[in-house]
């Protein structure tokens, strides 16, 4: 399952993704930046040097960064999750680990700062690689009213690179491109948290109380401010290795180009590092890969001697026994089916158009009961029902009025609206109705009476012309009919053209469909057979018989779908005859 590197240029991401073609060097420095890595250069960066051109911004790492929460502040105590408890071992280390580097303050007996919130502690692993564990805070613990809830979306908000994106890069720079990865580690724990926020990551082990001074996993804005740095740390290895830079959050790809002297990319690797030891960060040496023309990014393998981006073998075997597994299936659970889908769309990076096959999987997952329903329904009683009446005068008057019960209201449609049309009228007496009594219908099921039911060929009521071609001689000629009718129900202008059984009212649907039915019976014919659209699809299948094209039949009943194709009958003959061209005889070799 592989994926040919012939892509067009794909577009960047959006912002906060940096440019550092677009950025300027620093303006005010206390000394010459560090220049542009040079073929055989092999020493670190000079640290004062590194100091001046490559410092991070003060506010920020003296400071902290700030979580974003707006939310209430109180002290908040809690039990930790179960996971927790089933490996309590791993939650001490990393505890101990932080508190030995100062990136976690405690133990405390009692709380250190006031107010407290202490959220659960919890421990997760990779669904693939059981055995890597890591020990998360749940900040959105209680549901409503967590750290999390009280960080706005504007404050988490981030857009990541795209596998696509590195995609379109190699091939731009062309078959042989050399790559690299490095990876940080710990990432979110390089970030200090600004000093007001320390009493947000508190959690409680073994009776005793700690709180976080950096990032932790959890956090819902952790990944938007640590984006931030990392793109800072982009832009910096970006402007003095001769690579085009890619990076997810942690894991930076440089890719170079293949006229690249490998030395010289084996060294600006190195360089990287050095300035991550400099700057207080530590990449991660055995997730380092130096330049090769093949190797893993995002969990799929990217190879730029055969042009291919493709699963690696053992995430390929493993799609395959879930595939297996699925066939034998009969039914499944929602999030069973949405982590099917979720590591579908993953395989889809390197399977063209294969997005439109998981649709149908994705609309099927759409058919399940709400996730948030708990399973139960109130029984209520019956809500009792008012009715409502409420009309609006026509174009050219300006009043709206409506009754309920003995009650009745009537005014004037205020003079901005005079030229809207009568369905907004309609609506604006609705409107006024609900203002005047609406307070009187808690609890109630309402029922609104107008007399304006919408069009599908006119929903303004602006009128609608129909030009309808006459047909001398013809007994379904329709100028003809109508011209029988208007001599044999003469009426005022004003009246409908087809009335109903009171006089000056309009004929309804459902009253010529009754008389259709009924005329049909009394001629012998199956009346259950027919219906409304019978004459659309007779239409449809006439004109198609006579040889019209398709755009020609949707324009004679204003289709302005597809649906007409449902109207059109194709005849049996018709059908037996295409069939039976499609064979033929063989002549037999003369003798």
């Amino acid at each position: 399952m592989h994926l040919p590197l012939s892509l067009p240029s794909l577009t960047q991401p959006p912002l906060p993704q940096l440019h550092p073609s677009t950025l300027d060097s620093p303006t005010h420095i206390s000394s010459p930046p560090v220049p542009r890595l040079q073929l055989g250069q092999t020493q670190t960066p000079a640290p004062t040097r590194l100091t001046s051109a490559l410092q991070l911004s003060p506010l920020f790492t003296h400071f902290g960064a700030a979580l974003g929460h707006t939310g209430p502040s109180h002290s908040q105590e809690c039990c930790n999750l179960s996971t927790a408890l089933e490996h309590p071992d791993t939650v001490a280390a990393d505890i101990d680990t932080l508190c030995s580097r100062h990136r976690m303050h405690g133990p405390f007996a009692a709380p250190p700062l006031t107010p407290f919130r202490s959220s659960p502690l919890g421990v997760v692993s990779c669904p693939r690689n059981p055995a890597k564990l890591r020990v998360i805070n749940h900040l959105s613990w209680p549901q409503g009213t967590s750290i999390n809830d009280g960080i706005p979306d504007s404050e988490s908000s981030i857009t990541y690179e795209s596998f696509d994106s590195a995609v379109a890069e190699i091939c731009r720079l062309g078959r042989g491109a050399l790559l690299a990865k490095l990876d940080l580690k710990d990432a979110f724990r390089h970030i200090p948290v600004w000093q007001a926020d320390w009493h947000l990551l508190g959690c409680t082990w073994a009776g005793q109380l700690y709180y976080s001074v950096v990032l932790v996993f959890g956090a819902k804005s952790a990944p938007y401010i640590f984006n931030l740095f990392a793109e800072g740390l982009h832009w910096i290895i970006q402007r003095h290795i001769p690579a085009s830079l890619r990076h997810y959050l942690d894991d930076f790809l440089p890719i170079f180009p293949p006229s690249t002297a490998p030395p010289l990319a084996q060294t600006a690797v190195e360089w990287t590092m050095a300035l991550g030891e400099e700057l207080g960060l530590e990449f991660q040496g055995n997730k380092t890969i130096f330049p090769m023309t093949c190797l893993d990014f995002l969990g799929l393998d990217l190879d730029t001697d055969a042009m291919e981006a493709r699963m690696p073998a053992d995430k390929l075997r493993w799609l395959g026994e879930l595939l297996s597994a699925w066939e034998d299936k009969r039914t499944c659970r929602l999030r069973e089916l949405q982590a099917l889908i979720g590591f579908l769309q993953f395989a889809a990076h390197v399977v063209p158009h294969a997005r439109a096959f998981i649709r149908r999987l994705i609309e099927f997952s759409m058919t399940f009961p709400s996730p948030l329903s708990n399973g139960i329904r109130l029984i209520a009683p019956t809500r009792p029902t008012v009715h409502v009446f409420t009309d609006a005068s026509s174009l050219e008057r300006k009043g709206i009025g409506g009754v309920f019960g003995s009650m009745w209201f009537a005014s004037r449609v205020p003079h901005r609206f005079h030229k809207r049309d009568i369905q907004f009228k309609e609506l604006f007496a609705v409107i006024q109705a609900v203002l005047c009594w609406g307070y009187q219908w808690s609890g109630c099921h309402v029922v609104f009476h107008i007399d304006n039911p919408a069009s599908k060929t006119d929903p303004f009521r602006k009128g609608v012309s129909v030009v309808i071609a006459a047909a001398p001689g013809s007994v379904t000629c329709p100028v003809s009919a109508l011209r029988g009718i208007i001599r044999a129900t003469p009426s005022d202008e004003t009246s409908p053209l087809f009335e109903g059984l009171e006089t000056n009212s309009a004929l309804t649907r459902d009253l010529f469909i009754s008389r259709l039915k009924a005329l049909l019976s009394a001629h012998g014919f199956d009346s259950g057979k027919y219906s409304g659209h019978s004459f659309r699809r007779g239409a449809a299948s006439s004109a198609a018989a006579a040889g019209y094209a398709d755009h020609e039949i949707q324009l004679l009943r204003r289709w302005r779908s597809n649906a007409y194709k449902l109207y059109i009958d194709v005849p049996q003959d018709r059908v037996l005859h295409m069939s039976n061209r499609l064979h033929w005889v063989e002549a037999e070799p003369h003798a």
